[in-house]
């Protein structure tokens, strides 16, 4: 009777293992994928961003921005992350600065929840509505959703909690 005790105890104690070695692999690869976002960020590097957003994204993504003046809250699938970062790219000239901090990170067996601050500074292009080049910068805090998808982990959700961005130094209209 003891071995058998002294078996399952030690069973018990493989499984737990298990359990925190596979937590902690997930922490692992959500703490590269901030990494590399500012990394693919720094460098301009938009189709490499793309395809990061597009292969660590569940097929049914959403994103949820903060309230505007009315209450209405953005909604945008990943086709329109995708597509915004598509008009996007053209237009920048440099980025200076893109920082993902991850504040929390709560762990759940198969979902994760992220709260993570970004902050980052942009110059944009001379843009053709005025012939003028412009900083955009801010910080944007986020609870992002990470789910196990087969053997891997993608973000499912994120929902914006709260955001501070300028243009020029100047708060932009309906931020």
């Amino acid at each position: 009777m003891k071995s058998l005790r002294t078996l399952s105890t030690f069973a018990l104690g493989v499984v737990a293992f298990s359990a925190a070695l596979a937590q902690s692999s997930a922490e692992k690869f959500i703490r590269a994928y901030y990494a590399k976002d500012d990394a693919l960020m720094l460098k301009m590097d938009f189709a490499g961003w793309r395809k990061l957003i597009i292969e660590t994204s569940t097929s049914d993504y959403v994103s949820y921005g903060m309230p505007d003046k009315t209450g209405k809250v953005t909604k945008k699938t990943l086709a329109d992350q995708v597509n915004g970062l598509d008009r996007l790219a053209p237009i920048i000239e440099s980025v200076p600065t893109s920082t993902n901090h991850i504040d929390r990170l709560t762990s759940r067996p198969r979902t994760i929840l992220v709260t993570v601050t970004f902050s980052g500074e942009m110059k944009t292009k001379k843009l053709p509505q005025n012939g003028k080049s412009h900083t955009i910068g801010g910080t944007m805090r986020s609870v992002d959703t990470w789910v196990k998808v087969g053997g891997s982990w993608k973000m499912k959700m994120s929902k914006t909690i709260s955001d501070k961005m300028l243009m020029d130094g100047r708060p932009i209209p309906g931020m």
